[in-house]
């Protein structure tokens, strides 16, 4: 590895993250590492893994999960997750891009939309700037968003 992870800033590997999107090299060892890092540096009282069970546990039932749902998983008041909450999603995007997963974080939404699924407008804004940065094509993002949902379960129930 070319650059060592743990001696750079949160922004650092954002830089890093990004380049590595631009250029198509999100299979990497080395995007994987500094997705990590990323996530430890910038939110680190929201952890991947615990994030990310919570989100294929609802998945594996078939539900939506809200963002605060997401901060209890963590152990942390909505309050304090409030603010970290994107980025943290966007490196769960990362990480779900590079292992060729669905992007899961589609299933999370606002409490009050927990029954439909549907997304705010910034939300679903947030999460298609996110997946583009992927390079990811979107044509329609609510048409985008229900197919990236409709995979999350499915994936849910074959892990």
């Amino acid at each position: 590895m070319a650059i060592d992870p743990t001696a750079q800033s949160a922004d650092q590997l954002e830089t890093l993250i990004l380049r590595y999107q631009e250029r198509g090299l999100t299979a990497s060892a080395e995007y994987a590492a500094y997705v990590e890092a990323h996530a430890l540096k910038s939110t680190p009282k929201l952890k991947l893994d615990v994030t990310i069970s919570a989100i294929r546990a609802a998945a594996r039932m078939k539900r939506f999960i809200g963002y605060g749902d997401l901060a209890a998983a963590n152990g942390v008041a909505w309050s304090v997750a409030r603010r970290p909450m994107p980025k943290h999603l966007d490196s769960i995007l990362w990480k779900c891009h590079h292992f060729g997963w669905p992007l899961i974080t589609a299933i999370v939404v606002n409490k009050q939309h927990l029954q439909t699924g549907a997304m705010e407008p910034e939300s679903l804004a947030g999460f298609c700037e996110g997946v583009r940065r992927l390079r990811v094509p979107i044509t329609d993002p609510a048409t985008f968003l229900t197919a990236e949902q409709a995979r999350t379960f499915e994936w849910a129930s074959a892990t």
